[in-house]
């Protein structure tokens, strides 16, 4: 069990480092290739053992800090981030979540379905309909990005928790 300041600050720090990402790595922003550090946070807490209550409001505050931070319209980030929370506690797969290769599947499918929910509020509510057909080359570079970042966020929230539960045990 993650602790809320834990899973808060863990938020915090993710959207940062997710939107100063482009200044660490110039290239990256040039070939689309800017991974949401997010989105595995999420996932964890989706197919981990945090309650649906706590993942569903540490999912909408960093979306709702995403979008603060980001350019996207408000509201963006928060939805599609709760989306995908309650989406990979539906599907459940906690186990299978262990390993390497299930790291870099769920991030992959979890980031193209964010950046395809991003094009179609696009191409509905956007102003310009030349926008979602700019942004739809940048998808599978950023859903490769996050998916080669997804088992570094997997295991910094992996040890976060596990200190908790050390600290939660040491507690009389």
């Amino acid at each position: 069990m993650i602790r809320n300041s834990t899973l808060v600050a863990l938020g915090v720090a993710l959207v940062f480092a997710q939107a100063m990402f482009h200044r660490v790595i110039p290239f990256a922003a040039a070939l689309g290739a800017i991974p949401s550090l997010v989105v595995p946070a999420v996932i964890y807490a989706g197919v981990h053992e945090v309650s649906t209550l706590r993942g569903s409001a540490f999912a909408f505050a960093s979306g709702y800090l995403a979008d603060v931070v980001g350019s996207a319209p408000m509201g963006f980030h928060t939805f599609a981030y709760v989306a995908l929370f309650l989406l990979a506690r539906g599907i459940g797969v906690r186990l299978s979540a262990q390993t390497l290769v299930t790291q870099l599947a769920l991030a992959l499918v979890f980031s193209i379905l964010e950046s395809t929910f991003g094009l179609v509020v696009l191409s509905i509510f956007g102003r310009d309909a030349w926008v979602p057909r700019s942004l739809y080359p940048f998808m599978i570079p950023r859903a490769l990005a996050t998916a080669a970042a997804a088992p570094l966020v997997f295991r910094t929230v992996d040890t976060l928790a596990a200190r908790s539960r050390a600290q939660a045990q040491e507690l009389p």
